[in-house]
């Protein structure tokens, strides 16, 4: 079996796309942020986060209290946070209050311990092509988050892993599509080598698994 040389270019190629794709990969999910709803407010600085332009939540500290102003598609709104240890009482400047207890997780009933974003109350019909706008619960929620510093992640480590694992054995089935078809069998055969359709064949199959392991890495089936 003749020994091939691998295309230099090709090789640099893979090697830039994987780079690419983990460092967008960083960029986009393991950015710290708060959920509001199905979006992510991504920490831009002490006091903002952020979705863009238009959806955006700012913090800042006053006499007791937490105020922040909390933009959803371009429409304005404020809030005023007060806590007394896990006790919170978050008044709108439309008047309504709601209090509830923060146990590290969620905003909940002080009575049942039932997260408040979940409830009744929280349920959005959105008509047409209006923006969907979430409640004042899920907003609250995310608010107690920022207060207490319980930021989180769109995505993991272990997503980026395991998408960079998957990403390297699709290269190597596509650069090396003999080695890796026979790999732990070519003790059982005499003369083991593809056909250039089976060289096709492996060759497609590395790139579909590689495919799949920049899906994964850049978590584009996480909202």
């Amino acid at each position: 079996m003749k020994e091939k040389k691998i295309d230099r270019g090709i090789l640099a190629l893979i090697i830039g796309i994987a780079v690419l794709a983990v460092l967008f990969s960083g960029w986009r999910n393991l950015r710290k942020g708060v959920y509001l709803g199905n979006d992510f407010f991504y920490r831009a600085g002490d006091c903002l986060y952020q979705k863009n332009s238009v959806n955006y939540i700012r913090s800042v500290p006053e006499d007791g209290s937490i105020g922040f102003t909390i933009s959803l598609n371009g429409k304005e709104q404020s809030a005023s946070l007060t806590r007394q240890e896990d006790f919170v009482s978050i008044t709108y400047d439309d008047g309504t209050v709601i209090e509830g207890i923060w146990n590290g997780q969620w905003f909940s009933d002080r009575e049942t311990g039932f997260p408040l974003e979940f409830g009744a109350d929280n349920i959005t019909i959105t008509v047409g092509n209006q923006p969907f706008q979430p409640g004042k619960p899920a907003i609250s929620n995310a608010l107690c988050r920022i207060a207490w510093g319980g930021l989180e992640r769109k995505g993991s480590m272990i997503l980026l892993c395991f998408g960079g694992f998957l990403y390297a054995l699709g290269a190597a089935a596509f650069l090396f599509p003999n080695e890796a078809h026979f790999f732990l069998r070519r003790w059982a055969y005499q003369n083991a080598e593809l056909s250039e359709s089976g060289l096709l064949m492996e060759k497609a199959g590395g790139v579909i698994v590689m495919v799949v392991g920049i899906v994964v890495m850049l978590g584009l089936f996480i909202v």
